[in-house]
C-alpha cells in the first residue's frame, strides 16, 4: 500500500486555499464535497468510501463512515468516524436526517486520514449545528423578551399620562399586521423567487445551508398556506435530487 497518494491528497488539502473554504467564527472548514474529490484524485478507483447505518429510528441516525484503500487484492481500512444527527433538529432534518449524517460521517472520516484542509469537523456539520443551535437559542429569546415586556406594562400602570403616551406604540403592530394580510397575495410569487434561488446553488452543502438559515423566517411568514406546503415539498425534493447526483459522482 503505498503511501504516497495519501501524501498527495494530504497535500492538496494543506494548500487548498482560504477562499474553497468556508469562514465560521473565525475558524476555516473544508467542505465535505472538497475532501472527497482530494481522496479521489489521489485513488480513483482504488480507494472506497462506505457507510453503514447502525441506527434509524423515529428520534435519531448514527452512522459510520469508512476508507479504504486498495493494494493488490486487498482492501485497507485506513480511517472511520462517525455521526449523529436528530429528526427534531432543524428544517431540514425532518426530512433529510441520513442524508446529513452520512455527509457529516464521511467528512471526519476523511478527516481522520489526515484530509481535514484546517478543523478536524467540516463545513457542513459546523454549520448544521450552529444553525440548530441557533434556531433553539432563538426560541428562548423569545420566552425572555416577553417577561421584561409585560413588567414594563405594569410599572407603567400607575401613571395615566404614561398610558396614555404608549396607547400610540400599541397600534403600530396592528397595522403591520393589516400589511401583511395584504402582501398575502404576493406569498406563491415569493415563494417561487426562494425556490428559484435555491434552483441555482451547485451543492447540497449550499443548499442545505440556505434552507436552514431561512426556514424560520418563511415558517413564519408562510406557514399554514397551500402555497407553503407545495413550496417545502419541493425544497426537500430538491434537496434529495443535489444529494443522490453528488453521491454518484463521489463514487
Amino acid at each position: 500500500m503505498s503511501d504516497n497518494k495519501l501524501l498527495e491528497a494530504i497535500g492538496f488539502m494543506e494548500s487548498l486555499p482560504d477562499s474553497d473554504k468556508v469562514d465560521i467564527g473565525g475558524k476555516l472548514y473544508a467542505q465535505v464535497t472538497t475532501r472527497v474529490v482530494a481522496f479521489r484524485k489521489a485513488y480513483g478507483d482504488q480507494g472506497r468510501i462506505t457507510t453503514t447505518i447502525h441506527v434509524s429510528n423515529e428520534n435519531r441516525v448514527q452512522i459510520e463512515a469508512r476508507i479504504y484503500v486498495r493494494d493488490g487484492n486487498t482492501w485497507h481500512l485506513i480511517a472511520n468516524d462517525w455521526a449523529e444527527e436528530f429528526r427534531s433538529d432543524g428544517f431540514i432534518n425532518k426530512k433529510s436526517a441520513t442524508e446529513n449524517c452520512a455527509t457529516s460521517a464521511i467528512g471526519r472520516a476523511l478527516a481522520a486520514c489526515g484530509l481535514g484542509g484546517g478543523e478536524y469537523a467540516s463545513g457542513d456539520e459546523v454549520e448544521y449545528a450552529k444553525t440548530d443551535k441557533a434556531e433553539i437559542g432563538s426560541g428562548k429569546a423569545k420566552v425572555e423578551k416577553k417577561e421584561p415586556a409585560a413588567k414594563k406594562t405594569e410599572e407603567a400602570k400607575p401613571t395615566p399620562k404614561e398610558v396614555q403616551a404608549e396607547e400610540p406604540k400599541t397600534e403600530e403592530p396592528k397595522a403591520e399586521e393589516k400589511q401583511e394580510k395584504v402582501a398575502s397575495s404576493e406569498w406563491p410569487t415569493k415563494l417561487r423567487t426562494q425556490l428559484n434561488a435555491l434552483k441555482a446553488m451547485h451543492t447540497h452543502h449550499q443548499m442545505v445551508y440556505h434552507v436552514k438559515e431561512h426556514a424560520e423566517e418563511w415558517k413564519k411568514t408562510y406557514g399554514g398556506t397551500p402555497a407553503y406546503d407545495s413550496f417545502v415539498g419541493e425544497i426537500t425534493a430538491l434537496i434529495q435530487a443535489q444529494q443522490e447526483l453528488e453521491n454518484k459522482e463521489s463514487f
